[in-house]
């Protein structure tokens, strides 16, 4: 079923599958990856993660997205890439 909107593409919304997964998963953790400097979140928001959190925070630029590059953008990648709650560059 899509829906049609009038800034933008149709959205597709599927229904739930009506059988479990040949081959479940247990989503354990994972990686939040920030590659667009206009979306970075704040300094504030990448604090380290509550003790045992098995999320860690990437940061980096997509090259579609490296026009956006300027002097304040690399200091505020700078900073976040210091942060405790920040374990990736890419």
């Amino acid at each position: 079923m899509e829906d049609e909107r009038e800034d933008g593409p149709a959205t597709v919304h599927r229904d739930a599958p009506s059988h479990p997964p040949r081959n479940p998963v247990d989503l354990v953790g994972g990686v939040m990856v920030y590659c667009d400097p206009g979306t970075w979140p704040s300094a504030l928001a990448l604090q380290e993660p509550p003790g045992g959190s098995p999320w860690v925070t990437a940061i980096g630029v997509h090259p579609k997205k490296a026009q956006q590059l300027d002097d304040s953008s690399f200091d505020k990648m700078e900073r976040l890439l210091g942060l405790p709650g920040v374990r990736a560059i890419g």
